[in-house]
């Protein structure tokens, strides 16, 4: 009888823990709107409170075009930072494998995978 009882006992346990794993998605969408959905604004900079949270300042009327131009895209959620891009504005004709070298001059081999 212990044999069939450990049977149950791992037939049940195996159907919690897929149960358990099978559950849906967390909503996240209030956290990463789509797109038109938040409201977006231009900082010059980010700067940061006491505890560490984003603070914006000088809001920016026009996007800047020159090259070397520096400003914060942020996004806002019911005047709540969601998300924040750092653009720098770069020629036409950037070296795009600059950044491969950079890392592999930093890590000493690169990349491995993927």
């Amino acid at each position: 009888m212990p044999v069939l009882n450990n049977k149950i006992l791992h037939y049940i346990l195996s159907s919690v823990l897929i149960g358990a794993c099978a559950t849906s998605p967390a909503d996240l969408s209030k956290y990463h709107p789509s797109p038109g959905e938040a409201d977006v604004t231009l900082f010059r900079n980010i700067e940061y409170d006491s505890r560490g949270r984003p603070a914006f300042y000088n809001e920016l009327s026009d996007r800047p075009a020159r090259e070397g131009d520096q400003f914060i895209l942020a996004e806002f959620l019911d005047n709540k930072p969601v998300r924040s891009f750092d653009i720098v504005i770069m020629s036409s004709s950037a070296d795009v494998v600059r950044p491969f070298k950079v890392v592999y001059e930093w890590t000493g081999k690169g990349f491995k995978t993927g």
